[in-house]
């Protein structure tokens, strides 16, 4: 159906454009074919109607800004969680899960990461690399956040859902 909408329209502007003649024809399986080469098989002329061309109309855009100059803005960094990865499956009886961060630029002074496990902060240091223990099983949000000095947050990663696995507890 929509192989054949696209052959039609694509006939009309090729109608529209003086390329030639239009035929209508059926092919081997059945189907509708529009085209300026009917080959052998039987067809019918298309009388197409003249095709009606509407101006673009100028749209109102930005104005140009002027030569002033911009207030300088640090970049905004960028928070990286490589680990553990999206939709990751961990195996460990005891709940340990390694947190691994990273950002796109240098630290500043008082800089820290905090890793948030389900929403809740369960460490915070300054090298976005965590050793978390006592996690139970079952599926996790895990993402790392980057606090200023101040304690305000710059940035944050995506959060990555993982599931931890462990040993039953009914079959130790």
């Amino acid at each position: 159906m929509i192989r054949g909408l696209t052959t039609l329209c694509l006939a009309l502007l090729a109608a529209a454009s003086g390329a030639g003649p239009i035929y209508k024809t059926t092919d081997a399986n059945g189907n509708v074919v529009y085209t300026d080469d009917p080959g052998d098989r039987p067809a019918e002329a298309v009388d197409l109607p003249e095709l009606t061309i509407v101006p673009a109309t100028p749209l109102a855009g930005p104005t140009p800004r002027s030569n002033e100059a911009l207030p300088d803005l640090e970049p905004t960094p960028l928070v990286t969680l490589l680990a553990p990865e999206p939709s990751a499956t961990l195996r460990s009886n005891t709940g340990d899960v390694e947190v691994v961060a990273r950002v796109d630029q240098p630290l500043a002074d008082g800089d820290r990461f905090e890793a948030l496990i389900d929403g809740a902060v369960r460490a915070r240091n300054a090298a976005g690399v965590f050793a978390l223990t006592g996690i139970d099983r079952g599926e996790h949000r895990v993402s790392v956040r980057l606090i200023d000095g101040d304690g305000e947050v710059r940035a944050a990663s995506a959060s990555n859902t993982f599931y931890l696995h462990q040993r039953s507890r009914l079959h130790p």
